[in-house]
């Protein structure tokens, strides 16, 4: 039973993580991206929103994955 179990969270977990989104903040000064925090896809306009109202000169992108230090529009979104 516990191979059955431990099989189901290894699925969960691949699941989750396929969903995952993350609200990055660009460095200007090292030219690196930030994790900032984990979003959804039902919260993440609503979180890059509360960002840019704290600091409307940063750049902020939502991603899955760290994007690369050479790229920066301000307030993009990924793969949209």
């Amino acid at each position: 039973m516990t191979q059955i179990n431990a099989a189901a969270r290894l699925v969960a977990d691949v699941t989750t993580a396929a969903e995952k989104l993350f609200l990055w903040r660009h460095n200007p000064t090292t030219g690196i991206w930030n994790q900032m925090r984990d979003v959804t896809p039902e919260t993440q306009d609503q979180w890059l929103k509360i960002f840019k109202e704290d600091d409307p000169h940063a750049d902020f992108k939502i991603s899955a994955r760290q994007p690369k230090a050479s790229s920066s529009k301000h307030g993009e979104r990924l793969g949209k």
